[in-house]
């Protein structure tokens, strides 16, 4: 059990930290860290939003 709260903590922690970087980048001049990681996260919506799709596809196609 020790070990798991160890574990537990030590993530809360490098979470914490990545969250920090990533604000101090996203804040940094120029703005290219920004808008690579709206375009990282539209394209992830995109492959989402297809996946759905195709999935509904299949879906209507057994019926």
């Amino acid at each position: 059990m020790a070990d798991e709260d160890a574990t537990a903590s030590r993530l809360a922690e490098c979470a914490a930290l990545m969250l920090g970087l990533a604000r101090l980048m996203l804040d940094a001049e120029p703005r290219s860290f920004a808008a690579w990681l709206r375009k990282v996260a539209d394209d992830i919506e995109a492959e989402a939003a297809q996946d759905e799709a195709e999935a509904a596809k299949a879906v209507a196609a057994r019926h």
